[in-house]
């Protein structure tokens, strides 16, 4: 006789905290890619670099994301959405940091 005894799923409310900032990183991440398509116009002019060069930059993202997805996603399997999501916000913010200075070495 082998039965199989299934758990009941109980709803937690701090899960749909933790989908809700997850979502919310998730746009903030896809607004920052498809930004620079919307106003191409004005940062070729602003940068003096032909389109295509502002076009590439949002393209980076979708380039990236096809090798990256692989082991993103075995890491998530292995070690959960929280750790996966401070290390994404570690990464995306020490990039921003990065960039300031660079803006600021450049004055």
């Amino acid at each position: 006789d082998c039965r199989v005894r299934l758990q009941a799923t109980r709803l937690y409310h701090r899960r749909w905290v933790i989908v809700f900032l997850f979502s919310l990183y998730s746009l903030s991440n896809s607004y920052q890619w498809i930004q620079y398509g919307i106003i191409s116009n004005i940062f070729t002019k602003f940068y003096g670099v032909e389109a295509f060069t502002i076009d590439w930059m949002s393209m980076i993202y979708m380039l990236t994301y096809i090798p990256f997805i692989f082991p993103v996603t075995w890491l998530l399997d292995k070690k959960g959405l929280r750790v996966i999501a401070l290390i994404a916000t570690a990464l995306n913010s020490s990039e921003k940091k990065l960039g300031k200075w660079h803006d600021l070495e450049e004055k």
